[in-house]
């Protein structure tokens, strides 16, 4: 009787060779598996530096400044939450978020924020605060403020001030949305007079080609018309908010925001980076108080900047995939 040897698997083959290599020669092993693991981190920063300087950056990290972009835990940052904790508090009435105020009159919580962030590219000014920039920065902005939820969720603060609890139980819900303030378009699609900054110096007249609420707003809708400023006054605003940055540390931590870290580097100054802060309100229609059905209020708010954020997407060809991020773009 002829007894056959069962059929040796080949990957039990390829396994058993490679357990035997690491462990007569173990350490070639480790020393070569430590190579290739630290050539690669090497081709990674490299990769990594390489598309950093093809986007006009100079290093991967910049310079630590007063005004620059600041991490969450740092101590300016903390105080300045605590200080623009402070104000809402002090601007809705009585300061209490259980007391009934009128709809999407409170910022809502900063999670839902959206921060578009803009890279200075050559079209034929030295200064991202061109007439040119600002059209491309608007066009951006636009994309939220033209959402189709967006007249839901928008901030509303222009009702909440200083009024009785009886003109507040008969107060008309609101149906419009203010002007975003941290928004660097803002900053100059606005009448001269209610330009922000107006108040440190009032008897600054407008400069030549100074737009009029009827040359940027668009009737019946939250988006503007993007028209390109005249460049007289571009320069004239954009000049202003550079002195502003200079006048003093607050007013420096106020406008930095908008500057990038190089900014007064350069003489006359020019910023190579800006971005805007756009913020949404509650309590949303339907809700008295702020902390009524706070998850439900949440859950809709995140909702409407989900879809935002899908547009954004879309708008600046930003593609996506199960081990590819958006942001990546």
């Amino acid at each position: 009787m002829t007894v056959m040897a069962p059929e040796e698997n080949v990957w039990d083959r390829v396994t058993a060779g490679i357990s035997r290599r690491f462990v007569r020669r173990h350490c070639c092993c480790f020393w070569s598996s430590f190579a290739v693991i630290l050539l690669l981190a090497i081709g990674g920063i490299v990769i990594t530096l390489l598309d950093a300087n093809s986007r006009g950056q100079a290093s991967l990290l910049s310079e630590s400044t007063d005004y620059d972009f600041l991490v969450g835990t740092a101590l300016t940052v903390k105080q300045q939450d605590m200080v623009e904790s402070a104000e809402r508090l002090r601007s809705s009435p009585g300061g209490d978020r259980d007391q009934e105020i009128p709809e999407r009159s409170a910022t809502a919580s900063s999670s839902f924020n959206i921060q578009l962030l803009f890279l200075h590219k050559d079209d034929g000014s030295p200064d991202l605060l061109s007439a040119a920039g600002l059209v491309a920065m608007c066009a951006a902005e636009n994309v939220v403020l033209g959402a189709a939820d967006y007249g839901a969720v928008c901030l509303n603060r222009t009702q909440a001030q200083t009024r009785s609890s009886a003109q507040l139980a008969s107060l008309q819900r609101a149906v419009e949305c203010e002007m975003q303030s941290s928004s660097v378009v803002s900053l100059f699609y606005t009448e001269w007079a209610l330009r922000e900054g107006a108040e440190y110096n009032p008897a600054a007249p407008p400069p030549e080609g100074a737009p009029t609420a009827s040359d940027y707003m668009i009737a019946n809708s939250h988006r503007r018309s993007c028209i390109r400023l005249n460049e007289s006054y571009v320069e004239a605003r954009a000049a202003e908010i550079y002195a502003l940055a200079q006048a003093s540390e607050e007013l420096r931590a106020e406008y930095g925001f908008f500057l990038s870290s190089d900014t007064f580097e350069h003489d006359p100054p020019r910023t190579s980076a800006t971005r805007s802060m756009l913020r949404f309100g509650r309590p949303l229609h339907g809700y008295a108080t702020m902390e009524e059905e706070e998850e439900q209020q949440e859950a809709a708010i995140e909702a409407v900047v989900t879809d935002i954020e899908a547009d954004l997407f879309a708008y600046c060809e930003m593609k996506h995939s199960f081990l590819h991020s958006p942001y990546r773009d």
